[in-house]
C-alpha cells in the first residue's frame, strides 16, 4: 500500500470510530432520559392526583329543559 491509501484508510477509521462514539453516546444518553422519566412517573402521576382541583360553577337560572338538552346534545330520540 502506498502512502496515500495508508492515509486515506487511517481517515476513514477515525471517521468510524468517531460516528460510533457519537452515535453510541446518544444512544446511552437517550436511554438514561428514558430509565429517568420511568423511575419518576409514578411520582409525578401521585403529585398531579393528590394536587388536583377541580372547580364546577352551577349556573341557577337554567331550566330543566336546559339541562337535559345541554346533556344529550341533540340524539335522534331527543329531538322526536
Amino acid at each position: 500500500m502506498s502512502k496515500r491509501e495508508n492515509k486515506l484508510l487511517r481517515r476513514r477509521m477515525v471517521n468510524a470510530y468517531l460516528s460510533s462514539v457519537i452515535s453510541i453516546s446518544l444512544v446511552l444518553l437517550l436511554v438514561g432520559a428514558a430509565a429517568l422519566l420511568a423511575v419518576n412517573v409514578s411520582g409525578v402521576s401521585r403529585y398531579l392526583k393528590e394536587n388536583m382541583k377541580i372547580s364546577v360553577i352551577f349556573n341557577q337560572e337554567i331550566r330543566r329543559l336546559g339541562v337535559s338538552a345541554a346533556l344529550c346534545q341533540g340524539c335522534a330520540r331527543c329531538v322526536a
